[in-house]
C-alpha cells in the first residue's frame, strides 16, 4: 500500500531532520553546519533551496538545490543543480524521488531559470531519464602518476621498495621537455583566488559553456569551504594571464596516505598551444614534488585532449568511474533551448559538481 506525503520547500526549522535523513541513507557525518553553510549560504541563493517529501510531519525524501550561473562567450545563464538527493528506505519504489524533481522543475521555471543539473548516481539517473531528463556527457577522467607506490600497495596488500616509483618517470619524460620550452612563463601558487576582476571575466569569457566565476562564489565553494583544501596554480607571461588550474589536494585517510590531486578547473588564454603546454608543465612539475597522482576530467575538445596526452595524462577507466551529466532544459526560448541542447558547446569541469561541499 503506496504511503501519502506531500512535496514542498522546507526551511531551516527542520535542517536536524534533513541532516540526520542524509546521513541515515548515506552512512555519513554531515554536519548540521556544513549542511547549513552548502545550501543556506551560497551567494546566489536568495533562498533555502531544499526540497522534501513530508508524511505526517516526517520528512521521507529530500533534494537540494544550488544555484549556478553559466556562461558561454557574452551570454549569462541561470542554472540549478540537482544534489544531495536521500529518500528514507521504508517509501523507496513509491515515486518519492521524481516527485521531488518534478515539482522543483515547476518552481525554478517559474523563477526563469535556464536549466537544471545533475551528475546523478546510479539510483538516480534512471529516474531522471525516465522524467524527461537529458543525457548529455560521459565525463571520463584522465590521470598522471607521480608515485605508483601507494596505489600499488593498497591493490597489492603488501609493501613495495622505493626503487619501484621510477617507473613513473616513463610518464613524465615529455613533461619536462615542454616545461624547457620557454623560460619567460612563470608560475605562482596560491591558498588563495589571486584572479581580479579583470581577470575573472577573462576567464569567464569562452566558446564552452563553463560555471561562471566570481569573488562572491569562489570564497563561498573554494577559499573558504569548510571541507576540502584547493590551491591556485597561475602562469603568466610578461605580467599577463595565460592559463590557471585549480586544484583540490585530497589526502587518503588510509595508512598509506595517497595524496591525490583533483584538477577541479583549468583555462587557457591563449590560443597558442606550445605555450599553453609549456605553462601547464610547469605547473604539473610544481605538483609532481607533493602529489602521489593527478586527475582531471577529460577535456571535450580534441586539442585540449592532445595536450594533456602530450603532457603525459592517461586514461584509466578502472580506477576511475565515468560521471554522467545530466541537464533538463527549463527556459521556452528557442535560441537557448538549442544551444544547451548541443553537447559541441560544454566543457563540463569537478569545479561544478556540488560535492565539493
Amino acid at each position: 500500500m503506496k504511503k501519502v506525503f506531500v512535496v514542498t520547500q522546507l526551511d531551516q526549522s527542520t535542517v536536524a531532520q534533513q541532516v540526520a535523513l542524509f546521513n541515515q541513507v548515506f552512512c555519513s557525518s554531515r554536519s548540521e553546519a556544513d549542511w547549513l553553510y552548502k545550501h543556506r549560504d551560497n551567494p546566489l541563493s536568495t533562498q533555502y533551496n531544499i526540497f522534501g517529501a513530508v508524511n505526517g510531519g516526517e520528512i521521507i525524501g529530500i533534494n537540494g538545490f544550488m544555484p549556478m550561473n553559466f556562461q558561454i562567450e557574452d551570454q549569462a545563464l541561470k542554472a540549478v543543480q540537482s544534489c544531495d538527493s536521500a529518500v528514507n528506505p521504508n517509501y523507496r519504489g513509491q515515486g518519492v524521488f521524481a516527485k521531488i524533481i518534478t515539482s522543483a522543475e515547476v518552481f525554478y521555471r517559474d523563477l526563469h531559470v535556464d536549466f537544471l543539473l545533475g551528475f546523478p548516481n546510479k539510483n538516480s539517473y534512471p529516474v531522471l531519464m525516465k522524467i524527461g531528463w537529458l543525457h548529455l556527457l560521459d565525463m571520463q577522467s584522465i590521470m598522471i602518476p607521480c608515485n605508483i607506490i601507494p596505489m600499488l600497495e593498497m591493490k597489492l596488500k603488501i609493501s613495495l621498495p622505493k626503487e619501484i616509483n621510477k617507473l613513473t618517470e616513463i610518464f613524465w619524460r615529455k613533461t619536462y621537455s615542454i616545461a624547457n620550452q620557454y623560460n619567460n612563463i612563470k608560475v605562482l601558487v596560491s591558498d588563495i583566488s589571486p584572479f581580479s576582476e579583470h581577470e575573472y571575466k577573462q576567464i569567464n569569457r569562452s566558446e564552452k559553456l563553463v560555471f561562471s566565476k566570481s569573488p562572491q562564489v569562489v570564497k563561498w565553494k573554494l577559499d573558504n569551504n569548510p571541507l576540502h583544501t584547493f590551491k591556485y596554480y597561475i602562469a603568466s607571461k610578461e605580467n599577463r594571464l595565460l592559463s590557471f588550474l585549480i586544484v583540490q589536494e585530497r589526502v587518503s585517510s588510509k595508512k598509506n596516505g595517497m595524496r591525490w590531486f583533483r584538477i577541479i578547473d583549468w583555462g587557457l588564454l591563449s590560443d597558442n598551444m606550445n605555450n599553453l603546454a609549456c605553462s601547464y608543465a610547469k605547473m604539473l612539475l610544481i605538483m609532481k614534488n607533493t602529489a602521489d597522482l593527478i586527475s582531471l576530467w577529460m577535456p571535450t575538445e580534441r586539442r585540449h585532449q592532445d595536450m594533456f596526452k602530450r603532457l603525459g595524462f592517461i586514461k584509466n577507466n578502472k580506477y576511475f568511474p565515468v560521471n554522467q551529466v545530466l541537464i533538463k532544459v527549463l527556459t521556452n526560448d528557442v535560441n537557448r533551448i538549442n544551444l544547451l541542447k548541443n553537447k559541441n558547446n560544454w566543457q563540463p569541469k569537478l569545479i561544478e559538481v556540488d560535492t565539493l561541499l
